[in-house]
């Protein structure tokens, strides 16, 4: 079982292997989730990166625009 790398204030809780999933597979956009992670959904901070240019799906994954 994997550890539990971040809980939302809503009490959703997350391992690494979930985000990697939600990021997916960039690893380097899963840290960055995690690192930016406050209180909100991850899937939350997906949508707000999308919607304000800073990733796009190329390819099957995401990839970072800035």
């Amino acid at each position: 079982m994997d550890k539990v790398v971040y809980t939302a204030e809503s009490g959703t809780t997350y391992t690494y292997n979930e985000v990697l999933k939600l990021a997916k597979g960039n690893k380097k956009y899963a840290d960055s989730l995690i690192e930016r992670a406050d209180w909100q959904h991850i899937e939350t901070i997906i949508d707000e990166d999308i919607t304000e240019d800073e990733i796009e799906e190329i390819g099957g994954t995401y990839k970072l625009l800035n």
